[in-house]
């Protein structure tokens, strides 16, 4: 006796999609920070650069 999929490949298509532009979007962000980095800036720093422009642009705009 066999069990149904706990999930449905469609269902985990659409969640991978919407996560895979998220992270994206974070990746641009960062990438952007570390590309303008500020003098004698850390990774944290430039980490912290990245995750409030994510916030302010992304999570801000509600997407």
């Amino acid at each position: 006796m066999q069990k149904e999929p706990y999930r449905e490949v469609n269902s985990m298509s659409s969640k991978y999609r919407e996560m895979n532009k998220k992270i994206s979007a974070f990746c641009g962000y960062y990438n952007n920070a570390h590309s303008n980095r500020p003098s004698g800036a850390s990774d944290e720093t430039v980490f912290a650069i990245a995750m409030s422009k994510y916030h302010t642009k992304e999570v801000g705009a509600g997407s």
